[in-house]
């Protein structure tokens, strides 16, 4: 009868302890580790769209354009984004979209630096809005409400499925201790078609693990090949950001030598405007040449007369007085010539005056233009920063979702340990059961 004890407690203690340690592994493990990865999940979708939703938002809060905002804010509310808003820098909503508004009291202080606040059945998220490049320009800020009732939902389900499944194997482990304690021989045949049946039950515990397991080696794989893919998508924005720069570079040379053009142009404009006050002062001068030249041919025909006038006597003062007039002559063609060449200088250096303004005005609004374009390259290289750092963002999600993906092939693996170890222990109850069977059933020996 001891015997019969010890055999029955043993079958009693093996039995609850596989049951109670599956159950609790079962109902504790799984739907905790569901919700932290659905969480996490929820966390880094809600910074991704935070991110992406800022940058999209600030051209509308720049130009003051609501209807662009509002596009934005409606794309955005879809699935678990049950409100999107643009908040100003004290709270005041500018915008917003969504039937579950969040309260003014809970809407953070305007800040720099994304915040996120757990409202129990909802995350509320704030996410900085810049509209100039390098984070100076804050202007307003994103607030989007993400419901967790999806989760909730599915941890529920989880957690509902996981306690009825252990309230299923403890009620039988329950049965099975109960029916061996309360008379281990007389049960026997019965014990071996209960060790039948949970010898299947383990069977199907196992390959249920194995099908577990075989899904998540399936996301691992998928985790690991979106985080292959969004590590190029992040290298190639890298590579944007660095082309950005050179054309960043590039497009500040160009200002420089728009700018230098600038400046030369205005000394060959001073300079030509001295080549024509030059000119109209060699004409001044010539005009007085001429009048002077005038005055000597009168003078010398003057002479030239009194000389015939004086007979013999006064013939070498008349040839004096015919050169003199010649010379005269040849000045005043002199000045004409000269007057004809300023004129020429000045019409050239008016033309060259007008085609300098242009070129002045050209290379004015070449130098506007090229800080422009230098500006727009700068916020272009800023968004593309602020894009790569978002893609920074998602591949450590990936990564983080990739580990946890692992970790859950690991758990799997250790499932199936556990149901290894269950089959086990029920063979040993089905060999103590045959010996106890086969030591009833021995011949007694009679007294003579």
């Amino acid at each position: 009868m001891s015997q019969g004890m010890r055999v029955e407690n043993k079958v009693f203690a093996a039995t609850l302890t596989t049951v109670v340690l599956t159950v609790v592994f079962q109902c504790v493990f799984f739907p905790w580790r569901q919700l932290e990865l659905l969480s996490e999940a929820v966390e880094g979708k809600t910074s991704l769209l935070g991110r992406v939703l800022a940058l999209e938002i600030a051209p509308g809060l720049q130009f003051k354009d609501n209807e662009a905002i509002l596009d934005s804010l409606k794309a955005a509310v879809i699935e678990d984004v049950v409100w999107a808003a643009a908040l100003s820098a004290d709270g005041t909503v500018i915008t917003a979209h969504g039937p579950e508004p969040v309260e003014a009291a809970l809407r953070p202080a305007f800040s720099s630096t994304p915040r996120t606040l757990d409202l129990g059945d909802s995350i509320w998220a704030t996410w900085p809005v810049t509209t100039k490049g390098g984070g100076d320009g804050l202007e307003a800020t994103l607030g989007l409400r993400v419901s967790k009732r999806a989760i909730q939902g599915q941890h529920d389900a989880v957690l509902r499925t996981a306690f009825l499944v252990g309230l299923l194997f403890v009620a039988l482990g329950a049965i099975v201790a109960w029916l061996a304690r309360r008379s281990l021989t007389r049960v026997l045949a019965s014990q071996k078609e209960l060790v039948q049946q949970i010898n299947h039950t383990a069977v199907q515990l196992n390959a249920a693990a194995g099908d577990f397991l075989a899904g998540a080696r399936q996301q691992e794989r998928g985790a690991s090949e979106q985080s292959s893919a969004v590590e190029e998508t992040r290298r190639t924005m890298t590579s944007l950001l660095e082309s950005g720069r050179v054309i960043a570079q590039t497009a500040h040379s160009v200002l420089e030598h728009a700018e230098h053009t600038q400046e030369n142009s205005q000394v060959v404009a001073d300079r030509i405007a001295a080549l024509s006050a030059h000119s109209r002062r060699i004409t001044e001068i010539s005009e007085v040449i001429k009048e002077i030249a005038n005055k000597s041919d009168l003078l010398a025909l003057n002479a030239a007369l009194e000389g015939t006038k004086a007979g013999e006597a006064g013939r070498g003062f008349s040839l004096v007085a015919t050169q003199m007039q010649k010379l005269a002559e040849n000045v005043m063609g002199s000045v004409r010539d000269i007057k004809d060449l300023a004129a020429t200088i000045t019409a050239a250096t008016q033309a060259s005056v007008l085609a300098t303004e242009e070129s002045t005005k050209l290379a004015t609004d070449t130098t506007l233009s090229a800080r422009q374009i230098a500006q727009v390259i700068q916020q272009q290289q800023s968004g593309t920063e602020q894009v790569t750092l978002a893609m920074n963002e998602v591949s450590k999600i990936a990564q983080e979702t990739t580990d946890a993906s692992a970790q859950n092939v690991r758990s799997s693996q250790g499932l199936i340990g556990l149901s290894e170890t269950l089959q086990t222990l029920v063979a040993r109850i089905a060999e103590g059961s045959a010996e106890l069977a086969s030591q009833e059933t021995r011949p007694e020996v009679q007294p003579r």
